[in-house]
């Protein structure tokens, strides 16, 4: 019996470092005012960010709407512009071909970008 005494003290002293332990770490926690307490943390925090979340997605969307607009918008502009680039080169090469024309019948001349009428 001699011999279990000092196993049991030192059972009751680990339990005793231990208990008093545990209770500074919990009286640190409950007086520790850096600490978010449950109630201050507002219900419908997350309910806010999911409806913040949702109106960037849909200005996100609005804003990619836009740009689609806008690009089409550009192409329709650039598909004129070629159209009537195509008509300008097309009426080009009908004054050229009537310059030719005009030329090889000795009725003009051309020297030196001027143009003489003959007579």
């Amino acid at each position: 019996m001699h011999k279990s005494i000092p196993a049991i003290l030192a059972a009751f002293a680990m339990t005793f470092i231990t208990g008093a332990i545990v209770l500074m770490v919990g009286g640190n926690a409950l007086l520790n005012s850096n600490g978010i307490k449950v109630s201050d943390v507002p219900a419908n925090s997350q309910t806010t960010q999911v409806d913040q979340t949702a109106q960037q997605i849909q200005d996100l969307q609005n804003q990619v709407a836009e740009y689609q607009a806008r690009e089409t918008q550009y192409q329709a502009q650039l598909n004129d512009a070629a159209n009537r680039l195509s008509t300008a080169n097309s009426q080009l090469q009908q004054y050229q071909m009537l310059l030719a024309a005009l030329q090889n019948r000795g009725i003009i001349t051309i020297d030196d970008g001027r143009i003489f009428i003959n007579r």
